[in-house]
């Protein structure tokens, strides 16, 4: 008994399927390596976030190719919030400084140009994920610091008035001698914290007052160096953001 032999036709087909098979794996072995070969991933980070309207801040991307650093191309920064384009750096110094960034939060993107392929380093554009920048209103902190004249008194009042626009922040400030933490207290309606302290010793000394921020205003801090002696009185006020 013996076999029939495969028709020309099946054998056609039988050829076709395996030439399309081959095809397919090249496409896949060496179609695929390449784009993973030229993409990039593009990374974004800012130096201070949340940051005050009056503080400055550094946004720095980052350009990878298979864990790589790019160095050619361009990246630009888009702030998609107010749709307006923030600066352009070199992809080897990829960062940009912004400052009186309006209050509120900007939706921030890096995006990297890529190198065209007909050049022999070659890199596919990409884009950063979004960066939400919060900006916070910068107010100002006033101290004033009076100590009673009197050598049977040795009271000092210390006050901090936080100032800002168009309203009164609210919050916490807490005053210090040095690092010594003298006390802690809320602000009032009018943005003015106070208290009156027995603690400080004869000499000089730098005291401050540091205000929290809250959900719409900065942190902020003053000082100011005062001497304190046994026969003497002082004011001395100082305004910091």
């Amino acid at each position: 008994m013996t076999n029939s032999p495969l028709s020309f036709a099946t054998i056609l087909e039988s050829s076709i399927i395996l030439a399309l098979s081959a095809i397919l794996l090249v496409r896949l072995t060496y179609g695929s390596g390449e784009d993973r070969h030229y993409s990039t991933v593009t990374t974004l980070q800012s130096s201070a976030n949340p940051a005050g309207t009056s503080d400055s801040v550094t946004l720095t991307a980052s350009v990878h190719r298979g864990g790589v650093s790019i160095e050619t191309g361009t990246v630009r920064f888009y702030d998609e919030t107010e749709h307006w384009l923030l600066g352009i750096a070199d992809a080897g110094s990829p960062s940009i400084v912004l400052s009186a960034l309006k209050p509120g939060l900007h939706v921030i993107r890096a995006h990297y140009s890529g190198v065209p392929d007909h050049l022999d380093y070659s890199a596919r554009p990409s884009v950063s994920a979004p960066l939400t920048q919060v900006v916070l209103v910068s107010p100002t902190v006033t101290l004033s610091v009076l100590r009673e004249s009197s050598i049977q008194s040795p009271l000092t009042m210390v006050t901090a008035t936080v100032n800002a626009q168009p309203d009164r922040p609210a919050g916490s400030i807490t005053f210090r001698a040095g690092e010594k933490v003298l006390a802690k207290q809320m602000l009032d309606q009018t943005g003015k914290a106070a208290f009156i302290t027995s603690a400080l010793d004869e000499g000089e000394h730098v005291l401050s007052a540091e205000y929290h921020g809250d959900g719409v205003f900065a942190p902020a801090t003053a000082s100011v160096r005062v001497r304190h002696g046994s026969r003497t009185s002082f004011v001395g006020i100082h305004a910091s953001r």
